[in-house]
């Protein structure tokens, strides 16, 4: 009568067959293909040849695959540099922006100083004291004003001969 003792080890079985004194030898027909192994992390981890052909599969490429690579990677960095180029021109219309407004803000101080000093020329008190003072004008005496009366009293026309008294 034979022996069975089967280990299990991280839900990989061995069993170990002894009969007798002496170790059965295995035929040629049983012997198992070699699978390479991988380690990870200094573990050995065995693969099968299925895994290793779709590794093998997945390194390979195929035209088309490598011609819509190619096309994905050209409208990509098409993409990428109009993106950039955008970007770019948000930049630099940006700085236009800030400049034009520096620019209008200088424009509106100078439009108000120019403002200011055109209505200081419309003050009656500048205007008399520059009349007496720079250009030597003297006021008007009581007989030298004449007032006119007009028979019409809705307007005065501008070009008619005044009547003297």
């Amino acid at each position: 009568m034979a022996n069975r003792t089967v280990y299990r080890k991280n839900y990989i079985s061995y069993e170990d067959y002894v009969e007798g004194s002496a170790v059965r030898k295995k035929s040629v027909t049983e012997v198992p293909q070699r699978t390479e192994r991988t380690y990870v992390d200094n573990e050995r981890v065995t693969t099968s040849r299925s895994i290793y052909r779709n590794r093998e599969k997945a390194l390979h490429m195929s035209a088309p695959y490598v011609i819509v690579l190619a096309i994905c990677s050209i409208m990509m960095c098409t993409v990428c540099a109009k993106y950039l180029s955008l970007r770019d021109e948000i930049a630099t219309k940006s700085e236009m922006i800030a400049q034009l407004e520096v620019q209008t803000e200088a424009l509106k101080s100078h439009n108000d100083n120019l403002n200011y000093s055109i209505n200081s020329y419309m003050d009656i008190e500048y205007i008399s004291k520059v009349a007496t003072e720079e250009l030597g004008m003297i006021k008007a005496g009581k007989d030298q004003i004449l007032f006119y009366e007009s028979s019409e009293s809705e307007y005065m026309k501008q070009y008619k001969d005044i009547p003297a008294k």
